[in-house]
């Protein structure tokens, strides 16, 4: 290989690992392997308005994001984006769950427009929702500590 071709690639990486970690400052210490400077203040996670991400999603949609983003220590671009990690499939399965009970309003096809899903992809989750529980504790965790905080929120 060419050397110059493969420093290239290094300097590319490390690039996009110092943009991740400036766009998610609450993880940037896992993320560099190492520990902000001292005095650096971490910025809170601050949610996009409706429309910057170029596409309308409901008010309650976007709200319901943001809390299982904080629930699950995820960024809502990240729930909302292309990852298909565990966390974030559980994250979305969350939402399109919740969103049933706290959300009726809105219709499947805006949850999946706003988790940028395709077609019939909450239904899907909706209908895998008691297996999911059963085959995965984390993501029965995840749920049940959602829905207790959003039900003590509500009363």
């Amino acid at each position: 290989m060419n050397g110059s071709h493969d420093i290239g690639i290094v300097a590319a990486l490390l690039e996009r690992k110092a943009r991740i970690a400036a766009a998610n400052p609450h993880l940037a210490e896992k993320i560099t392997g190492t520990k902000p400077a001292p005095g650096v203040v971490l910025q809170p996670i601050i949610l996009k308005p409706i429309y910057e991400k170029g596409r309308y999603i409901p008010r309650s949609l976007n709200e319901l994001v943001a809390f299982v983003g904080r629930q699950t220590d995820l960024h809502p671009d990240a729930i909302c984006g292309n990852g298909r990690t565990r966390r974030l499939v559980d994250a979305r399965s969350c939402i399109a769950v919740l969103a049933k009970i706290y959300a009726p309003r809105l219709s499947a096809r805006a949850i999946d427009d706003g988790l940028l899903r395709g077609h019939g992809t909450c239904i899907w989750y909706r209908e895998r929702h008691r297996e999911r529980l059963k085959l995965y504790p984390e993501y029965a965790a995840m749920f049940v500590r959602c829905e207790f905080e959003l039900a003590r929120g509500r009363s």
